[in-house]
């Protein structure tokens, strides 16, 4: 749709499967979709399909990509994929140890990499394949949303934790935000009762969106 007139665009339709996820480019140019094994390429402009992606059988855990719309990225088992959206070439596999339970490019996303598992949050270097830090009081924390500032300074996360009770399972959400140059964390937050539904984060505002329990 036109985001200004509400006027539909474009309906697209996928080659192959069910629509699992998409992710947009932020420059509006691009989008990617899924299935369970494939990864598909569109130009929203045009709204036609570009191409497949190769995936070698992995199963797709999660898609991303960068703002210029030039990279795109799946989450599997072992790991990350990087590819060029332009000519589909495989870029870069990331063995990540743990399986990876969120990930995402950070704005100017040809470079850095964030990743989520059980035992911690990792900013990467893609280019070496290397880690440049960790997020402070991240550890088996499982966001349900990630966001990051336009500018790329702020990365911002929520989640939703489970316990019990005598009365049962409660709920409760947390929330972080840490400085992205260096993985320090600035904010924290939670909510008894709740949990998260969405996240929005800007370079100087963090809007959240919980469910009252």
């Amino acid at each position: 749709w036109n985001a200004t007139n509400g006027r539909a665009l474009h309906a697209l339709r996928q080659p192959r499967g069910v629509v699992r996820r998409l992710a947009l480019s932020s420059c509006g140019r691009r989008l990617v979709t899924s299935d369970v094994m494939r990864v598909f390429v569109w130009d929203t402009r045009l709204g036609r399909f570009e191409r497949e992606l190769p995936l070698r059988g992995a199963h797709v855990l999660g898609i991303a990509i960068s703002s210029s719309g030039s990279t795109v990225a799946a989450s599997m088992d072992e790991g990350v994929i990087l590819w060029n959206a332009f000519t589909g070439r495989l870029l870069k596999v990331m063995r990540i140890h743990g399986s990876v339970i969120d990930f995402a490019l950070l704005p100017g996303g040809e470079r850095l990499l964030l990743t989520f598992t059980m035992a911690e949050a990792t900013v990467w270097r893609i280019r070496t394949r290397s880690p440049m830090y960790r997020l402070q009081d991240a550890r088996g924390r499982f966001p349900q949303r990630l966001a990051f500032s336009s500018d790329g300074g702020v990365i911002a996360a929520c989640g939703g934790d489970m316990s019990r009770s005598g009365s049962g399972r409660e709920k409760s959400s947390w929330s972080r935000i840490w400085a992205a140059s260096t993985g320090e964390l600035l904010r924290s937050g939670a909510a008894d009762g709740t949990y998260p539904c969405s996240l929005a984060v800007s370079a100087k505002t963090t809007m959240g969106g919980l469910l009252r329990l």
